[in-house]
Formats: structure tokens, sequence, C-alpha cells
């Protein structure tokens, strides 16, 4: 596969909720607008996680919602899923919180480049700890050029 890559950094805008997109376009609901942060996991004992956190979920009649797919080392993936009431989500400028057990923060410089993550998540039986990761702002230099890099957390 052959392409021109760009890579910049990410900024606050990137990282916050789109409420205005609600209502478009021309001021009707869409039924199909997903709005949502996407983080993949890759923890030191082998698991793997992808985790959405979802401010509105079209599958979930555009209501919040929280899923994460488990990959341990060698078995079949696992789903969890847990939707939520729009008074149980809470957006923050850079992530938010889901119930009383999913909390999800971006920590932003004064000019709105993104520093660290920290993620708390409870999903049905399954706990991550302490998901924390700081900024990659060396594009290219990490394997993958993710934004973050996973600094320690952990499942179970």
């Amino acid at each position: 596969m052959s392409g021109e890559r760009a890579f910049r950094h990410i900024t606050a805008e990137e990282l916050r909720w789109f409420p205005e997109l609600d209502r478009w376009p021309a001021g009707q609901v869409n039924p199909d607008l997903v709005d949502l942060f996407w983080l993949d996991v890759d923890f030191s004992d082998g698991w793997q996680a992808g985790i959405g956190l979802y401010r509105r979920r079209p599958y979930d009649d555009g209501a919040p919602a929280v899923t994460v797919n488990l990959l341990p080392p060698g078995g079949p993936m696992r789903e969890y899923h847990q939707t939520f009431t729009d008074a149980d989500f809470t957006a923050a400028p850079a992530g938010g919180t889901w119930g009383d057990g999913t909390r999800f923060t971006v920590v932003t410089a004064g000019d709105g480049t993104p520093l660290a993550i920290s993620l708390h998540l409870t999903v049905g039986e399954v706990a991550l700890e302490r998901i924390t990761g700081r900024a990659i702002h060396e594009w290219g230099t990490q394997a993958g050029n993710y934004p973050f890099q996973q600094a320690e957390g952990k499942a179970s």
C-alpha cells in the first residue's frame, strides 16, 4: 500500500466532544452520529484492550456508552458493553464520566497540547484501574506513531 501520510500534533480541538453535530445537517436530529474516544491499550502481561468511550452511540439510540474489547494472550476476544442515560454521563472538555465507575481525563498544557491521559473503568465484570499514558510529541519515533504511549495499567 502506498500513500501520503501526514502526522500532526493532536490539539484540544480534536479531543473535545462535538455536541453541535447532534442536529446536523440543517437542524435535523442525526441518528447516525457517533461521538467517541477510542483507545487501544497493550498491557505488559500480553493482554490488549480496545476501549470505546461514547457520548453518542447510534446502536444505543444515541445514548452514552462504554465498550471494552479484551484480548487475552492466545485467547478469544471478549466484548463488554454498558449503556448509560444522559443523566449518568458528564462531559468534560476532554474526557468525561460515565456512571460511577468510568472516568476518562486528558491532561493538557495551557495551549491545549495533550500531555497525558488517565482512565478508570468498570463495565460489567471488567475493571481497568489507573490506565495512564504520556503524550508522544516526536512523531515517527515510537512504534505505530500513536499519540499516547501506555505507561502503566492493570486489568482485572
